[in-house]
């Protein structure tokens, strides 16, 4: 048999083509295998064509089987690769089912999934990993009944910040992926918290509509409950909340009710040391720095011991290296020599310095809202001088 237009599977001498109705395997003039497929029949209604391209590199494009939803029966996709793709390694697509986003499957030139009337076939997504090519698919997709278009519905895609439960799928996510969505938040001296505006910031990078369109949305669309699912406009406190969704397109067609991201926010309140200049964070430049940027510092200091009547005292090395100190609030703090802590090489508490060495200052200061952690520490490099 001789071999005629372009194969479907391998190149050279053994391929496998598709030839009257059989995908036929061809081993040089002969052919070794054939596999009948005209005696198949696959029933349907509703019937839809179309041609669809895949960018280079484009990640996740939803199939949304030309428009029949998950009402979808059969379904077959031909690739095409761009004719400069010649390396066989790099000529593939990715897809996934959209209920299934964690396992990611792989085409090369041909898909085709068939299903019933009680078991329809899921949306895929489709990925080009091809960092230099476009692919184009030719689609087909039928259904075997009558029933109507699918029900589409808005999607809400979150920021990063959001994630899914049992997901491997690296996100970000949307509602078309799921429906119990969490989302921690942490913060440090926040006494605003967040209402509805602030929050839907941090966690909604946009809104589309059903027919894919960006859809504008207002804080209206968005309910928030504390733990008891009480609707509530803001929170400050540290404790779980809940955000669902009030948003219907242009359309007509509503967001799920189901829908909902759980919210642990957690906050702390605590004291603000702020160092001078003298003080360094390990593996950063800026300057100066403060507690909250880190929990270790460092600091070289030379010190005329007789200026200190031969003993430096942690209030004297405060002196040196802290700035000012703030309450939570940001209200001055009036701290005093109880408040720092000397600690010799091995960590021991001493009363003051009196000769050169390493040395430490921690702290010891609380607030009306909170206390500074004990492990903010400043490593010191003390070079006591005679005059």
């Amino acid at each position: 048999m001789g071999v005629c237009g372009q194969s479907l599977f391998g190149s050279g001498s053994n391929y496998i083509k598709v030839s009257n109705g059989s995908f036929v395997a061809i081993e040089g003039s002969n052919t070794a295998e054939n596999l009948i497929l005209s005696n198949l029949r696959m029933p349907y209604k509703q019937l839809l064509k179309g041609r669809v391209l895949l960018k280079i590199g484009q990640k996740d494009y939803l199939l949304n089987h030309l428009g029949l939803g998950d009402n979808a029966t059969f379904l077959a996709i031909k690739v095409t690769y761009d004719p400069k793709s010649v390396i066989e390694e790099d000529n593939y697509v990715e897809w996934s089912f959209y209920d299934d986003v964690s396992r990611v499957n792989s085409m090369a030139q041909l898909l085709v999934l068939t299903g019933n009337s009680s078991n329809r076939i899921p949306q895929l997504f489709l990925t080009n990993p091809n960092s230099k090519y476009p692919v184009t698919l030719d689609v087909m997709v039928a259904v075997i009944d009558d029933n109507s278009f699918f029900d589409y519905s808005p999607v809400v895609y979150f920021t990063p910040l959001v994630t899914l439960e049992n997901a491997v799928y690296l996100g970000p996510y949307n509602t078309s992926l799921g429906t119990n969505f969490g989302a921690t938040i942490s913060s440090i001296n926040d006494f605003i918290g967040y209402d509805i505006d602030s929050l839907r910031t941090e966690i909604v990078d946009h809104v589309v509509e059903s027919n894919g369109l960006i859809l504008s949305t207002t804080s209206s669309n968005y309910l928030l409950y504390d733990y008891d699912t009480n609707p509530i406009s803001s929170f400050t406190l540290s404790g779980t909340y809940s955000m669902k969704f009030d948003i219907t397109d242009s359309l007509n067609n509503s967001i799920n009710v189901a829908d909902n991201v759980v919210i642990e926010y957690n906050t702390i309140y605590t004291p603000v040391v702020y160092f001078t200049p003298d003080v360094y964070l390990p593996g950063s430049t800026a300057s100066p720095f403060n507690t909250l940027q880190g929990a270790t510092f460092g600091a070289t200091v030379s010190l005329t011991m007789s200026s200190y009547g031969g003993t430096v005292s942690s209030l004297d090395m405060a002196g040196v290296l802290v700035d000012h100190v703030e309450e939570a609030n940001g209200v001055t703090f009036s701290a005093t020599g109880s408040n720092y802590i000397l600690y010799d090489y091995s960590s021991l508490v001493i009363s003051g310095i009196t000769s050169s060495g390493t040395y430490s200052l921690g702290f010891n200061i609380t607030d009306s809202f909170g206390t500074l952690d004990p492990n903010n520490i400043v490593n010191i490099s003390f070079t006591g001088l005679l005059w």
